[in-house]
């Protein structure tokens, strides 16, 4: 049975999949704004790396400190929990010795 309907001539395919990706297009083409949190490192403990951490970035980030680095000249690294072992080529080969010692005994 055909629909008397006039046609716009888009597909309910092409409508659907324009409606499902419409809420993504503004993150997607305007920038987003950083946006500082209310304390800095607010996950860590307090002690002597997270004062050292934050004492870097307060003389490397002062215009008036002695140790101030220019924007334009800074480099950021960053790392999810401190090691770097999956930019290791052998890392594959270590997880597949690891795995199969302890699935063997």
């Amino acid at each position: 049975m055909k629909s008397n309907l006039p046609s716009s001539g888009i597909s309910r395919r092409v409508l659907l999949a324009t409606l499902a990706v419409a809420p993504a297009l503004p993150e997607l083409l305007l920038p987003a704004a950083a946006q500082a949190q209310a304390s800095s490192l607010a996950s860590w403990n307090d002690g002597p790396a997270k004062q050292a951490i934050l004492d870097f970035v307060r003389a490397t980030t002062d215009r008036a400190s002695s140790s101030f680095v220019p924007p334009e000249e800074r480099i950021a690294t960053f790392d999810q929990d401190g090691t770097l072992w999956v930019e290791h080529q052998w890392s594959l080969g270590f997880d597949i010795r690891f795995s199969s010692s302890h699935l063997a005994g």
